[in-house]
C-alpha cells in the first residue's frame, strides 16, 4: 500500500525521470554511463543527489526510477540497497512516454494516488527550500484539483527552457498558472526574461494520477492508448516483453510540449528562488561545482599553472594545464573536449558530427 506521509498525509508516490544519453555532456557521458550517473564532483550522481532530495519527504517505498533498461545495472546498484523501485523503458521516446508508463503503472499499484514528478538534471544547494516548494505545489495539486508546479525566477533569456506565466495568488506561495510556453525563440525568451510574471519551468509538478492520465488520453492519444493496452501487467517480464513490442511506434515528444503546453485542467505555480541550476550542459555542470581561490576545480591528480577559472572533469588521469585560464578540460576514454567557457551550447552539434563521421 501507499504510505501517508506525515508531512503531506496524503498518499503520494515519487516518480524520479532519470532517462537521456546526452551528447552535450561528451566525454563524460556515453551510452553506457548518461548524464543522470555523471558525479557533481562531490562523490555523488546527479541520481543520487535527486533520490536525496525526494527522501526528504518520502519514504524508499513510495519512489520509484525510470530509465533505460540499458542502465538497469547501473542504476541497482544505487536503487536496490535504498529500497527503490525501478521501472525500465526499452528505448528513449521522451518525457511524454516515460511519464504516460510511470502514471500507468502507479495507477495499477496504487489507484488514483498522487504523484510528483521529478527531472533527474537539479542541482539545488539549499534542501529546506526544495522541500517547502515540492510540499506547496504538492497541496496546491490536492485542494485546487488541478496541476502544480515549481517556478525558477528567470536569470537571463534561455531557449533551452519552458516559460510559465504566472497569473494571481490565490493562496500562500502558490500563483494561478496564466499561459505556459516549451522552449520559445530568442526573441519571445528575451521579452519573457524581462518580466517579472514569466519564470522558468523546473519540470517537477504534482498532480493526482488520473488527472495526467486524462490529460494524455485527450491530448496524446498516440502514445497513451498503446500504453494503456498493455495494462494490467502480470509480471515484470511481461512488462518488458509488452513494452518492447509497442515502444518503437510511440511519437517522441516532452511531457510540457505535449501536455503542460495545452492542458486544459487548472495548473498553479510555486515561486522558487534562484538557487535552483538546471544541469543543461557541461557549463551549467560547471557552475555549481567546488572550486578554489582562484575559481579552479581541479582533481587530487591534476594540475593548474598559471591560470585560473579552469575546470577539470573526468577520471583519475592526470591533467596539466599551463598559461590557460577560462577552459573546461573534460576527458575520458571516449575522448578530451577542450572548450572556452560558455561555448557548451555547440557541443552537440560539433559531436554529432563526430559521430556520423565514425569518430566516436
Amino acid at each position: 500500500m501507499v504510505l501517508v506521509h506525515k508531512k503531506v498525509n496524503i498518499p503520494m508516490i515519487g516518480i524520479i525521470l532519470a532517462g537521456g544519453n546526452d551528447l552535450g555532456f561528451w566525454p563524460l557521458s556515453s551510452k553506457a554511463r548518461p548524464k543522470p550517473f555523471i558525479e557533481l564532483g562531490r562523490g555523488k550522481t546527479l541520481l543520487q543527489n535527486t533520490i536525496d532530495r525526494i527522501l526528504s519527504i518520502l519514504s524508499p517505498e513510495e519512489i520509484v526510477v525510470l530509465t533505460g533498461i540499458k542502465y538497469r545495472e547501473i542504476t541497482e546498484n544505487i536503487t536496490r540497497p535504498l529500497g527503490i523501485r525501478a521501472l525500465y523503458e526499452p528505448m528513449e521516446r521522451n518525457t511524454a512516454a516515460c511519464t504516460i508508463l510511470a502514471a500507468l503503472w502507479v495507477e495499477q499499484k496504487f489507484g488514483d494516488t498522487t504523484i510528483i514528478c521529478l527531472p533527474v538534471d537539479h542541482y539545488i544547494e539549499h534542501m529546506e527550500t526544495f522541500k517547502h516548494a515540492c510540499l506547496t505545489s504538492i497541496h496546491a495539486a490536492i485542494d485546487m484539483d488541478g496541476i502544480g508546479m515549481i517556478g525558477i525566477h528567470t536569470r537571463f533569456p534561455s531557449t533551452r527552457y519552458g516559460y510559465i506565466k504566472a497569473g494571481d495568488e490565490i493562496a500562500t506561495g502558490v500563483k494561478r498558472v496564466d499561459a505556459f510556453v516549451e522552449k520559445p525563440n530568442i526573441t519571445d525568451a528575451s521579452v519573457y526574461a524581462e518580466k517579472k510574471e514569466y519564470m522558468w519551468n523546473s519540470g517537477v509538478f504534482a498532480c493526482k494520477v488520473g488527472l495526467i492520465l486524462e490529460e494524455a488520453s485527450r491530448l496524446l492519444p498516440d502514445v497513451y492508448n498503446p500504453l494503456k493496452g498493455l495494462f494490467p501487467l502480470a509480471s515484470d517480464q511481461d512488462y518488458i516483453a509488452a513494452l518492447s513490442r509497442v515502444y518503437p511506434d510511440l511519437p517522441s515528444i516532452s511531457i510540457d510540449k505535449g501536455i503542460l503546453e495545452r492542458a486544459k485542467c487548472p495548473m498553479y505555480v510555486v515561486p522558487c528562488p534562484s538557487e535552483w541550476t538546471d544541469i543543461k550542459d557541461i557549463d551549467t555542470l560547471d557552475s555549481v561545482l567546488p572550486k578554489d581561490s582562484k575559481d579552479n576545480h581541479v582533481p587530487p591528480r591534476s594540475m593548474v599553472v598559471e591560470g585560473k577559472d579552469v575546470t577539470i572533469l573526468g577520471d583519475d588521469t592526470p591533467v596539466i594545464t599551463i598559461g590557460l585560464s577560462d577552459v573546461i578540460v573534460a576527458h575520458s576514454d571516449k575522448g578530451i573536449l577542450v572548450m572556452k567557457k560558455g561555448k557548451s551550447v555547440h557541443i552537440e552539434k560539433v559531436v554529432g558530427e563526430a559521430v556520423k563521421k565514425g569518430w566516436i
